[in-house]
């Protein structure tokens, strides 16, 4: 008993003096007691083990214990080990089962959360197959409802099918009535126009009788006012003109000036016409406004008709004669020697050659009297265009006006082309001697002036 004090004792003081204090005991005490390994098991009482088993574990972990000692100790504390074996089997079973509660736990836990997710999962497959059950009756609805719309709409359009071909038989019926109706209409206007023509030229005649060749100067600018000559005059274009300038050797760099009485509207747009056409100079001016300067080519529309054939009284067709002169000196100014002059009339080449010879005075070279258009003088017909109608809206009133005028319904007139000669010839022509009483002769050819007519085509 005195060993396990002493040990007690030397263990609080040094680790390694209690162990050999207690080598030293136990040497004693093994002398007394039987000898062997199991003797030594229960000579320390459990306290004392404990106590010493705790000193030991706390400092001997940094000492370097022999193994006899070792064993020594083990067989000293063998009740203290065996109850720290026990205890940590103890713990090691309890840790087990604590580790196998918790595995279930944990098992029980997922299982319950596996069940849940299985539970939300069946719950929306049933929720989606609700749904599915529902879009296969909406969609068997739907597609009930679209085959009745499409039988109704095969039926509204088999009704309208009918109905149309029941209009189209009708519009036909009446299309061919109407087309019966106006064949016999055009064929009776034929017949009733071909009647009137044959009066009308009857007429004529009669009337070129009466008016001495259609000299009475008022009667034929009212009866010329009525007819369509003027405003078939507007139709006047290029393509009439083209044979005129291709004659005249017309080229895209010569200078060109078109000029119209006052008050027309034709000279702007054939002028457009040209430039685009052939004549790059190409412009266009009314009488009396155009600039200074000589030009290649000078076509002037209805500008010596304008004042040979205008209704003036006998006292004043002196002014008349000299606004022609005048006209003739100032076509000389503006066409350079060489050039050319067309002048556009819808007087006869019988009629308007002699005037045109006596205002030139030799400085123009003059065409021919008949239609000729090598020899200068080119015919141009402008034929009806659709619905004519005079000025004053009576409706077949223009018509009526041509066949009595002209014995056709087209319109006549020339282009007269006449080339500048030089100034050596001008002046020849301007010192020769002129004929006895010549303005009395020129006022005489004036009055001659007038349209075509069915004997002059």
């Amino acid at each position: 008993m005195w060993l396990g004090w002493t040990l007690i004792c030397v263990a609080c003081c040094s680790p390694a003096a209690a162990i050999e204090a207690a080598i030293a005991g136990a040497d004693a005490e093994a002398a007394a007691a039987a000898s062997g390994p199991d003797a030594l098991w229960h000579v320390l009482s459990p306290e004392l083990q404990h106590s010493l088993s705790g000193v030991l574990m706390r400092h001997s972990a940094s000492e370097n214990l022999d193994p006899e000692v070792d064993a020594l100790l083990s067989h000293l504390l063998h009740d203290e080990l065996d109850s720290q074996q026990q205890d940590f089997i103890a713990e090691g079973q309890q840790a087990s089962k604590e580790a196998e509660e918790m595995a279930k736990a944990e098992e029980d836990k997922r299982r319950r959360e596996h069940e849940r997710a299985t539970a939300r999962l069946e719950e929306q497959r049933r929720a989606h197959e609700v749904e599915r059950e529902a879009a296969r009756v909406q969609r068997e609805a739907e597609q009930k409802r679209a085959q009745e719309e499409a039988l109704e709409r095969h039926r509204s359009h088999e009704e309208m099918l009918r109905k149309n071909k029941e209009f189209n038989q009708q519009m036909q019926e009446r299309r061919e009535k109407s087309q019966q109706k106006r064949a016999a209409l055009q064929e009776q206007h034929a017949k009733n126009w071909e009647r009137a023509t044959s009066m009308l030229q009857q007429v004529h005649e009669q009337i070129e009788i009466v008016t001495d060749g259609w000299r009475e100067a008022p009667f034929w600018d009212d009866f010329f006012r009525t007819s369509s000559a003027s405003g078939r005059f507007s139709q006047l274009g290029f393509d009439h003109l083209q044979p005129v300038l291709a004659a005249a050797a017309m080229q895209p760099q010569r200078r060109l000036l078109v000029l119209e009485p006052r008050g027309a509207t034709l000279a702007e747009r054939l002028a457009e016409e040209i430039r685009s056409r052939t004549a790059q100079q190409a412009e266009a001016q009314q009488y009396g406004s155009e600039a200074e300067g000589e030009r290649d080519f000078v076509i002037e529309f209805g500008l010596l008709d304008a004042m040979s054939m205008s209704n003036v009284s006998q006292g004043l067709e002196v002014s008349k004669l000299a606004a022609l002169k005048n006209a003739a000196s100032r076509m000389a100014k503006l066409v350079k020697p060489g050039g050319t002059w067309i002048s556009i009339s819808a007087v006869p080449p019988a009629l308007h050659v002699p005037l045109l010879g006596r205002l030139a005075n030799g400085m123009f070279a003059l065409p021919s009297e008949s239609e000729d258009a090598a020899a200068g003088t080119h015919a141009i017909v402008l034929p009806p265009a659709a619905a004519a109608q005079s000025k004053t809206g009576l409706r077949g009133a223009a018509q009526v006006a041509d066949m009595l005028l002209y014995g056709s319904e087209s319109v006549h007139i020339w282009a007269y082309r006449m080339q500048r000669l030089d100034d050596s010839a001008s002046d020849l022509a301007e010192s020769s001697p002129s004929p006895s009483a010549p303005d009395a002769g020129l006022l005489d050819i004036i009055r001659q002036q007038r349209p075509a007519t069915r004997d002059d085509l």
